[in-house]
């Protein structure tokens, strides 16, 4: 079982990503980020054209309101939005499919309503957002149309779990294309297309190391770590996180991490510099004063850094490639966006504006999607 830490940056147990990476989790969480956030501004236009008023505000709700994964692993049970339409609130449970046409769709029992004396009964606080992404077709309705609908079965790819399945020929009927669903969901794809591709990143480095520590056996070659560079620092957080260690003292290895940020800095350093601050401290107890200043210092500068790396079309080094070059900017744009909503959520930093849209930093999303 895995170690990560909450939301807090205390570490603790949990068995929802067991045997799976703590960035891997996140990977999976922020997909998810991804197609509710582009979604907001469709839904909130969609539901003003539907109830005929501009009385109508959208936001996320629920624990990942703010903060789109907890490192806790604990995923919130609440709906995903909060509408509030003509001053009345009311909750939308968001729902999606990467496919149509199939046999059933299927949603979970606990979605649906709670037992009530041993009965199951429909929710009726809430209502359902659908969106079948290949059709650009949604549907809104309650659960009581599922329940209705649908049968409660257990889903093979579910591990036979029980949910409630309602046929595929009987759901698509109730929904409708909508032309401008086609520019979200291509917002959508390119996004988590650029989200799986900054794992290269450290697919590539932890390869590269990997080499290197094989080469200690199979050619008797010396391994060294000198944590007195900003290369020899990241090693030594890359290797402790891989096995699952970590530094008795965070805060001062945060503090000393911080340190090692340089104005010529170039996208390497600064993916592995990225990568050391969030390891450090993601499972940091409560910063005081003094630590947080400085890791927000350095963090202030990294935002400096990344806005002049994009005016210069993503070149720090000639060294590196362009596809490297790209790598390494989402990576750390990956990670400089999930510290920066944490610090303006966890500990009251207003410097940074709020992350509304994964990727959010990017100028020109298209653009970046094109250099692949």
């Amino acid at each position: 079982m895995n170690q990560i830490a909450d939301s807090k940056g205390v570490y603790a147990q949990s068995s929802d990503i067991k045997s799976r990476s703590y960035l891997e989790y996140r990977q999976d969480m922020k997909r998810k980020a991804i197609v509710e956030l582009e979604t907001l501004d469709w839904f909130e236009r969609k539901l003003k054209a539907r109830h005929q008023t501009d009385s109508v505000t959208v936001g996320k709700s629920g624990g990942d309101a703010d903060i789109w994964f907890t490192r806790s692993g604990k995923i919130s049970g609440e709906p995903d939005y909060r509408a509030v339409i003509n001053g009345v609130a009311r909750q939308f449970e968001f729902q999606y499919s990467n496919q149509s046409g199939l046999p059933y769709y299927d949603f979970k029992v606990s979605k649906v309503g709670p037992k009530v004396k041993g009965r199951r009964v429909p929710h009726t606080d809430r209502t359902f957002l659908y969106i079948i992404k290949p059709l650009h077709a949604f549907a809104i309705f309650e659960p009581e149309w599922v329940f209705q609908n649908g049968t409660e079965a257990g889903v093979p790819a579910w591990g036979n779990r029980t949910a409630f399945r309602v046929p595929g020929d009987v759901f698509e009927k109730i929904f409708e294309a909508d032309h401008a669903l086609a520019e979200v969901i291509g917002t959508i794809d390119k996004k988590i297309s650029l989200l799986d591709l900054q794992t290269r990143f450290l697919d590539d480095q932890i390869e590269s190391l990997s080499a290197e520590l094989q080469g200690v056996i199979d050619y008797d070659r010396e391994f060294k770590i000198i944590p007195r560079t900003l290369h020899g620092f990241y090693r030594a957080c890359l290797l402790m996180n891989r096995v699952g260690r970590e530094p008795i003292n965070r805060a001062m290895w945060l503090v000393y991490g911080a340190s090692f940020y340089a104005n010529k800095i170039n996208s390497l350093e600064l993916a592995q510099l990225m990568y050391a601050l969030d390891f450090l401290y993601g499972g940091a107890d409560d910063l005081d004063d003094n630590v947080l200043l400085s890791f927000v210092d350095t963090m202030r500068k990294i935002s400096v850094r990344m806005k002049f790396i994009q005016q210069n079309d993503l070149r720090t080094d000639t060294n590196l490639s362009p596809r490297d070059e790209a790598v390494n900017f989402l990576f750390t744009v990956n990670l400089y966006e999930d510290i920066a909503q944490e610090l303006r959520t966890l500990y009251g930093v207003d410097c940074f504006p709020p992350i509304r849209r994964i990727f959010q930093t990017l100028v020109d999303v298209d653009s970046m999607y094109r250099r692949f």
